[in-house]
């Protein structure tokens, strides 16, 4: 049976954590908002930034889907356990209650089961819980990636009006 490792996991977790507040400060603090009013220089500066930012949070998107992918191993090893558990002990119980009993439902060999696999069940709550916080970090880091690209077309966008005016005025 696969034990759950929950110092790794803990520390996972707050590694995790720590990810997720730095895509937010990458994604939150943008140097320019772009306008008309932003000169050529800053929107260069800023472009340059954005890209920085997008690289580091896709860097940062690259590591969340491997806890994921650890996350998703652990449940899928857990769950494979449980249920191997569980057959055993509805086996075990249905032989233990034939000796002892003649009678005896189908809930309570399923009863007896369950109550003999808690503890690998309360394992694979756990792997459970910390694969979808792990699914839902990824999900919330893809989001702050699409906000960093947005912000990089808008400063691109704002270029080009500012060089389209410029063609103008000439």
């Amino acid at each position: 049976m696969t034990d759950f490792p929950d110092e790794t996991v803990k520390a996972a977790t707050e590694k995790i954590s720590s990810l997720m507040d730095e895509v937010l400060e990458l994604r939150t603090q943008i140097l320019v908002s772009p306008s008309s009013e932003t000169t050529p220089v800053q929107l260069i500066d800023g472009l340059k930034d954005v890209r920085r930012r997008l690289d580091r949070t896709e860097d940062i998107l690259v590591s969340l889907l491997r806890y994921k992918a650890i996350a998703h191993t652990l449940k899928s090893g857990l769950a494979a356990d449980q249920e191997d558990a569980w057959d055993a002990a509805v086996t075990s119980s249905s032989k233990s209650r034939q000796i002892n009993s003649d009678f005896s439902s189908a809930k309570e060999r399923y009863a007896d089961a369950n109550l003999a696999t808690l503890e690998s069940l309360r394992k694979l709550r756990k792997a459970e819980r910390f694969y979808d916080s792990c699914d839902s970090a990824v999900e919330q880091c893809r989001i702050m990636y699409r906000g960093l690209e947005r912000v990089r077309q808008d400063i691109m966008t704002v270029m080009k009006s500012q060089q389209f005016i410029q063609n103008l005025e000439y």
